[in-house]
């Protein structure tokens, strides 16, 4: 049995010792790779979690004015989600520049804070205080954008038994009308017949006076 370098044993283990020695060649720098990039991952990280993030400057905000009192009552019964029921004295009160409640379609608008972005102005708004402005308010035909701005100002509903009814027009009776006109027309025909009946009877007792 040879054992030389061409015996067949020693071939066999040399490319055994070869081919161990490429994998481990070949994974050796693999765990390395590895562990450094987890160590940088690492690093990264804790970098992260120790360095404070930068924070915008805090920014106070300043109300341009002061809200109105029914604004502020306004603001916190929207905020509670509270849609009270209002007699219609109660609204009818708030009549002026500083407090404006209108009555439009059943619902109760505080319009005090509008009362200065009005484009027809504040005394447009004041003329429909006290009464129900539904009619007033359709008959100047808002957009539908406007109308969705109301929302923001309904406080409420108004209660219909406290509504004061409207005083309806009662027209005249045609029976007196058409009595008048035909009495005025008996007038005219007399004015017109009368001298005719004078002018008649003088000329025929002028005639009757000659004959004889």
């Amino acid at each position: 049995m040879r054992e030389g370098p061409d015996a067949p044993g020693s071939n066999t283990a040399d490319s055994g010792a070869t081919a161990h020695a490429r994998t481990h060649a070949e994974r050796g720098p693999c765990p390395k790779r590895v562990i450094h990039f987890l160590l940088a991952s690492f690093s990264l990280g804790l970098g992260a979690c120790v360095t404070p993030s930068a924070r915008p400057p805090h920014r106070r905000l300043v109300a341009s004015r002061p809200l109105p009192a029914p604004a502020w009552a306004r603001v916190l019964r929207a905020m509670a989600g509270e849609k009270r029921m209002f007699g219609f004295e109660e609204v009818a009160k708030h009549n002026v520049a500083k407090d404006c409640w209108l009555v439009i379609a059943g619902k109760v608008y505080d319009v005090t804070p509008f009362m200065d972005e009005h484009p027809g102005g504040d005394e447009v708004l004041l003329a429909v205080t006290g009464k129900d402005a539904t009619s007033d308010f359709e008959d100047i035909g808002h957009s539908d954008s406007a109308r969705e701005m109301m929302e923001k100002y309904h406080i409420g509903e108004i209660d219909a038994s406290t509504i004061p009814a409207k005083r309806t027009f009662v027209p005249p009776q045609q029976g007196s009308h058409v009595q008048a006109k035909d009495s005025d027309l008996l007038i005219k025909i007399l004015q017109f017949l009368v001298p005719i009946l004078i002018l008649g009877l003088a000329f025929g007792v002028r005639h009757y006076s000659k004959s004889e």
